[in-house]
């Protein structure tokens, strides 16, 4: 066996994985990378097919990204945010905020009250983005009056591996284990189009969408959660989180058309903050194209890097990494206003 496959034996836990099983063959040793092709220590090549995980946007030794990363070093590698600022940091937040900010117009910001998206707040990975999202609306909550805010998530929905992220999340096969850990939330369906649990057609695997009429029951619950939440507590939920337009480790979950828009609207008439969890739909994951409007007419004011862009939503917090540097670095932000 290869020494550096030895070594990972002996001394490195892998994450998601059980380790009686790992131990049982010979894992393949990555030492290289270029574009989309990786190298493994014995001289094999493999195509990365899942981008390292949804983060590689732009591939591995990418000559600008390494020319940047050792110009900024001869610099400075590193330098605390507490009592100093530094220049990338600024240059940075100016970009992200103005990038999150031009996909919906004036007139849809008067319409929901949202005012534009102002700070970022750097991190380090995308359960930390989430983290600070929770904290921020926790503490906004609390300090309009609600001393429990409450959060809403998705069925299937996966937020991150800290615990304020897995108390978000339903997918039991990654956060079962951590319910006594966990603090209580609420889920709601999520449209889940493939496999409708409101479509009672027979064959039971069906498509539903090519021959079944939605009739946004999956909505309908979703406001029914959001009435008995504000009757039983006078309040409203901390906040609604989302993967905006897919759901990733839930399967890859696409949503229809028109489905965010209309979530958030429900969110919205209740008084309820937006959190989106673009970590992985983020800077391009779901496309560039133009931004459009509510109604689907095209606002043709250029290229969009966030699936919220694609149906005209502004959240009042939104969680960025993965894509952010492409796995070169890590990096993470939360946007809010």
């Amino acid at each position: 066996m290869n020494r550096l496959a030895q070594l990972d034996h002996r001394y490195v836990w892998h994450p998601f994985t059980q380790m009686r099983d790992w131990l049982k063959a010979e894992p393949i040793v990555i030492t290289e990378g270029h574009g989309a092709m990786l190298k493994d220590a014995k001289g094999r090549n493999y195509l990365d097919a899942n981008s390292s995980i949804w983060t590689n946007l732009h591939g591995h030794n990418h000559p600008q990204l390494n020319h940047a990363i050792t110009r900024q070093l001869k610099k400075i590698a590193h330098s605390s945010a507490l009592g100093l600022a530094n220049e990338p940091a600024s240059l940075l937040a100016e970009r992200l905020i103005k990038a999150a900010n031009r996909a919906v117009s004036p007139a849809a910001d008067r319409k929901t009250s949202t005012p534009s998206l102002g700070k970022a707040f750097f991190s380090d990975d995308g359960s930390t983005a989430m983290e600070v999202a929770l904290k921020l609306a926790f503490e906004v909550g609390r300090r309009g009056g609600n001393p429990h805010p409450k959060f809403l998530s998705l069925d299937r929905a996966y937020h991150g591996d800290t615990v304020g992220a897995v108390s978000l999340g339903r997918i039991d096969l990654f956060h079962k284990a951590y319910s006594q850990l966990l603090f209580r939330t609420d889920k709601t369906p999520a449209p889940y189009c493939y496999r409708c649990p409101y479509n009672r057609a027979k064959p039971e695997r069906a498509d539903a969408r090519s021959y079944r009429k939605c009739n946004e029951e999956c909505l309908d619950q979703l406001e029914r959660t959001f009435a008995r939440h504000a009757k039983k507590n006078r309040k409203p939920y901390g906040a609604f989180v989302f993967e905006p337009l897919i759901q990733g480790a839930a399967g890859m979950i696409a949503q229809p058309d028109g489905w965010l828009r209309k979530a958030t609207d429900i969110a919205r008439s209740f008084g309820t903050p937006l959190i989106a969890d673009e970590v992985m739909t983020g800077f391009g994951r779901t496309g560039t194209g133009e931004i459009q409007k509510a109604g689907g007419a095209s606002r043709g004011i250029g290229q969009s890097l966030f699936a919220c862009d694609k149906e005209s939503v502004r959240p009042d917090y939104v969680a960025l990494a993965k894509g952010m540097t492409g796995g070169y670095l890590p990096l993470a932000a939360t946007l809010t206003t």
